[in-house]
């Protein structure tokens, strides 16, 4: 019986924990902590730190997620290189310019500028674009200026991650279409 009771802890430990561990949340939530870690208070600096560690944190995923968009479009450009040489199929090279010029642009807004864009618009509703891609294009094109528009308020902290990951997922699903069309088209 005394073996069982060392490896449980009494039940009014786990509630002080809890209580704790549930006044550190609110008081970390609330961008104030008063009288926790033994009495103490932190310091104006170190909930700046916290701060600006939290907006490094944001800018990193802002970051990460436009090179991931990046390598998307870069392999869209090396796609639609290839359907121009495998088929013949001369819009692909405007298509490929558009992909690589919207590929050169570190910035998820400026991408969604110019991919979608009026120039780059035009060029996938040319006549000689296949019906697919044209509408895969516009899938696209729907989905990245929602995230665009997301950028600046996760930065500032007003979108939550999850809301800007799934902007960022939904754009690279309707990217990774429209290089599925671009491949299995004719």
């Amino acid at each position: 019986m005394e073996a069982e009771s060392r490896g449980r802890s009494s039940p009014g430990i786990q509630i002080r924990a809890t209580v704790l561990v549930v006044s550190f949340l609110v008081a970390v939530g609330s961008g104030t902590v008063i009288g926790l870690l033994a009495g103490g208070s932190l310091s104006a600096n170190t909930i700046a730190a916290i701060t600006a560690d939290r907006a490094a944190d944001r800018q990193r995923i802002v970051d990460a997620s436009t090179n991931l968009l990046t390598e998307l479009l870069e392999k869209l450009a090396n796609v639609s290189h290839h359907k121009r040489v495998e088929k013949g199929i001369a819009i692909f090279d405007a298509a490929r310019d558009v992909f690589s010029e919207a590929a050169n642009l570190h910035s998820i807004v400026a991408q969604s500028g110019r991919l979608c864009g009026s120039t780059a618009n035009g060029t996938f509703h040319e006549p000689q674009m296949p019906f697919n891609v044209t509408e895969n294009y516009t899938a696209a094109c729907m989905k990245y200026p929602m995230l665009a528009k997301d950028v600046d308020p996760f930065r500032s902290g007003t979108v939550s991650i999850t809301d800007f990951m799934a902007a960022v997922a939904d754009v690279v699903t309707a990217l990774m279409k429209l290089d599925n069309a671009i491949v299995a088209d004719p």
